[in-house]
């Protein structure tokens, strides 16, 4: 299952950030029903100025960017083909160090940024939304976070394979945010990092591809038994 939304800046998740600084990865997995605005997937950023952050960013070109942002300027590094409307689809960032970001959409060619950015006093997080604009027109599922590069080759494991973030690196996995839409807040399985609804995210009929692996899985694995 998944969060919705349609476009609506009052709706949103937040939480306490489970990266604030390099080195880090991101994956989650994201289910757009309008791709002609932008829109964002997961903002990371500080509340006092929303001037520094790191952000993921559906552009209205339909191209998915990975943005830095500090000093008063952006780096962004986007993504060689473009979001797919009305499809699930994967995102995989990595923050490697500030002058090295990497951004993979469904598998494609990597985009990435050389631009020296670190930004700073990273206190709040978003799902869906900017700090108060630009939220999506889609669904959210099945967030992953690890505190390391976890490295390019994790786009087998989490998009070909179809493995949740629980099965890739699991000692550096800090917050595994499924988004299934039953509780409030959401349950973060791995930390602290439970996210808080604000206003209307309603839980979505459509299931994420992550669930036909995990359930698989589940079956000859008594670890994952509790997805």
């Amino acid at each position: 299952m998944s969060r919705s939304n349609t476009g609506n800046s009052a709706n949103w998740l937040s939480s306490t950030p489970p990266i604030t600084a390099y080195p880090f990865t991101i994956s989650l997995w994201f289910y757009p029903t309008n791709i002609t605005t932008n829109q964002r997937l997961l903002h990371l950023y500080d509340a006092a100025t929303a001037l520094q952050y790191f952000s993921l960013k559906i552009q209205s070109s339909s191209v998915l960017s990975f943005e830095a942002r500090a000093g008063g300027t952006t780096a962004s590094a986007n993504t060689s083909n473009t979001v797919v409307q009305n499809a699930w689809n994967h995102v995989l960032a990595r923050g490697i160090s500030a002058t090295s970001r990497w951004v993979s959409l469904n598998g494609g060619t990597a985009g990435t940024s050389t631009l020296n950015r670190t930004p700073t006093g990273i206190d709040t997080a978003h799902y869906g939304r900017h700090d108060s604009a630009e939220a999506i027109i889609g669904r959210l599922a099945e967030f992953g976070l690890w505190d390391v590069d976890i490295g390019a080759g994790a786009v087998t494991d989490l998009y070909t394979n179809l493995y949740c973030p629980a099965l890739v690196n699991k000692p550096d996995l800090v917050a595994y945010l499924k988004f299934l839409g039953n509780d409030s807040p959401e349950p973060d399985s791995i930390g602290a990092f439970d996210a808080t609804i604000n206003g209307t995210m309603p839980q979505a009929a459509h299931i994420s591809p992550f669930y036909y692996a995990t359930y698989a899985i589940a079956a000859t694995d008594a670890t994952m038994a509790e997805t």
